[in-house]
């Protein structure tokens, strides 16, 4: 019988603040820029500021390369996060969004009408992927920008870092989640994560876990 897994504060603990609190003062992280190397705000920019909604949006690292970049002027940003620990260190070096995130589950928010949906290390955790999948593709109107592991199959499998504590860890069928895509209007194309150096790689070093991240972003005309 499998164990019993959850993805809260209490399995990464105190150690993992400590390593958001340095990126964040110290890190321009690699992910966040090659995102805005894929897309081009100011092509899709119009008259009116676009929507862009992160979730999972952690400690605003996405926020922060729109504001190293001077395109906050182009963006209204929103982010859904779940736990409150990490928003809050967010909100000391960005207290302009003590308005602009809600804590909730990611899995089941009722999500704003947005131009840009941003979904980066988070469907891999999640126990009803599809779900929210067709909630993003929904609600979104220009770009869609999922950031997971890809493969040539589905795959489930839980993590244990503890005898208590364990954590989901998927893999999808890239040429499913197209699909899933085309059928929602969007045209998709696939790019290799820069962060991880484009290759496979060992999961926390179980080698149970070898996976390739991956950007997928559908775009509407």
């Amino acid at each position: 019988m499998m164990k019993k897994y959850t993805l809260t504060f209490n399995t990464w603990g105190e150690k993992q603040l400590s390593i958001y609190e340095h990126r964040i003062k110290n890190i321009r992280l690699k992910w966040c820029k090659q995102l805005f190397k894929i897309i081009n705000i100011k092509t899709l920019f119009r008259k009116k500021k676009l929507l862009i909604i992160d979730l999972g949006c952690n400690y605003f690292q996405l926020y922060k390369e729109i504001k190293i970049r001077k395109i906050n002027k182009l963006i209204n940003y929103f982010g859904y996060e779940s736990e409150k620990k990490y928003i809050n260190i967010g909100l000391k070096y960005f207290p302009e969004l003590k308005k602009k995130y809600k804590i909730c589950n990611v899995e089941s928010a009722k999500l704003k009408i947005n131009d840009i949906s941003v979904c980066s290390a988070v469907l891999e955790h999640i126990e009803k992927p599809t779900k929210i999948i067709n909630h993003i593709l929904k609600t979104t109107k220009k770009v869609v920008i999922f950031r997971t592991f890809l493969g040539k199959k589905n795959k489930k499998q839980v993590f244990f870092s503890s005898s208590k504590n364990g954590y989901l860890i998927r893999q999808f069928d890239k040429y499913q989640i197209k699909r899933k895509m085309v059928k929602f209007g969007f045209k998709v194309k696939f790019h290799l994560d820069e962060a991880t150096n484009k290759k496979s790689y060992f999961v926390n070093g179980d080698k149970r876990f070898k996976r390739k991240f991956y950007f997928i972003v559908g775009t509407k005309t």
